[in-house]
């Protein structure tokens, strides 16, 4: 399973088994945050929880600081640590703290439990197998395929959405028996005697009310905060800063907010060809935010190293 997915973390890998159920968790890594302190799966240090993790926790500091003031024993700069003492402290509670895109799985060895999370907006990938005596769950649908109690059928329904809306509906996928866990959702495995138990439980969700009461230069200025604290955490990387710029509104503000945050040190952009000539929308960003800007070119054979990546053999 861990090969099939071997393109998604080329940094290191690892393998956890438990002594007295028959639980594994595995992770390719591709290090961003603190390269050389988290490897997972990562345990806590009286060896209770386990967890692995896809994705990156923005806000990674301030929980830091508060658990480190609680008296967690955090001793790296890893988002992993801090959100394996995350769950530690607030058990499930931990996702509403959470700024960032994940995909996470704890197995907690004292209660007999696995607890999965997938992020608000589903940024990060889960897919899960459960045939009612075995669960399995992977970034990509492929890692389920690797193993051969997982048959590659078509589901009907899953397709049928797929053509009418190019995707698929709720936790439906393409194929029967594997599921998605969906954005704002938790799933909780547990056994009961020898029996594997599963629930899905809705953490998140959009709740919004219409503001009549303030006007347009309240909603400018709390925008233009939000997004500034936003693009300030996620420019948090132990590996140098780049951005996609297609000189559209979107990516050349938040091209501009980064260079202003950096100062004096350029960002590298890359750009890629279009169909959309967004050239002539290139001076929304002011020359003084310029950056260092490369052209980048698909090649004749992307699509054939995309299908050897993504596609079962």
């Amino acid at each position: 399973m861990m090969a099939a997915i071997r393109h998604r973390g080329p940094d290191d890998d690892g393998i956890w088994l438990d002594d007295q159920r028959p639980v594994g968790l595995g992770h390719v890594r591709l290090a961003i945050i603190d390269p050389e302190n988290g490897k997972q799966p990562m345990v806590t240090e009286d060896g209770r929880y386990i967890l692995v993790f896809n994705g990156a926790i923005y806000n990674y500091l301030e929980l830091r600081r508060e658990l480190i003031s609680k008296g967690h024993p955090i001793h790296s700069y890893s988002d992993t640590e801090v959100l394996l003492y995350a769950y530690r402290e607030w058990g499930e509670r931990c996702l509403t703290r959470l700024q960032g895109m994940f995909a996470l799985a704890i197995w907690d060895k004292a209660e007999q439990k696995l607890f999965c999370a997938r992020d608000r907006l589903g940024i990060k990938p889960f897919y899960y197998s459960f045939d009612g005596q075995r669960l399995m769950f992977a970034s990509e649908i492929k890692a389920l395929l690797a193993d051969e109690s997982v048959q590659a059928q078509t589901n009907s329904e899953g397709l049928q959405d797929y053509l009418t809306f190019q995707f698929c509906l709720d936790e439906k996928t393409l194929f029967k028996g594997i599921n998605k866990l969906e954005p704002g959702y938790c799933l909780t495995a547990w056994y009961e005697d020898s029996a594997l138990k599963l629930k899905l439980h809705q953490y998140w969700d959009l709740q919004y009310n219409i503001d009549e009461e303030h006007d347009e230069r309240y909603f400018i200025d709390t925008l233009s905060g939000l997004l500034d604290d936003s693009i300030r955490l996620h420019m948090r990387s132990d590996l140098p800063l780049g951005a996609h710029l297609s000189g559209g509104l979107d990516s050349s503000s938040i091209v501009c907010l980064a260079s202003r945050m950096l100062g004096g040190e350029q960002m590298k952009t890359f750009t890629g060809p279009s169909a959309r000539d967004h050239n002539l929308m290139k001076p929304l960003t002011p020359r003084r935010f310029r950056p260092s800007q490369e052209q980048t070119t698909t090649r004749s054979t992307f699509l054939v190293t995309r299908c050897r990546i993504y596609c079962p053999s």
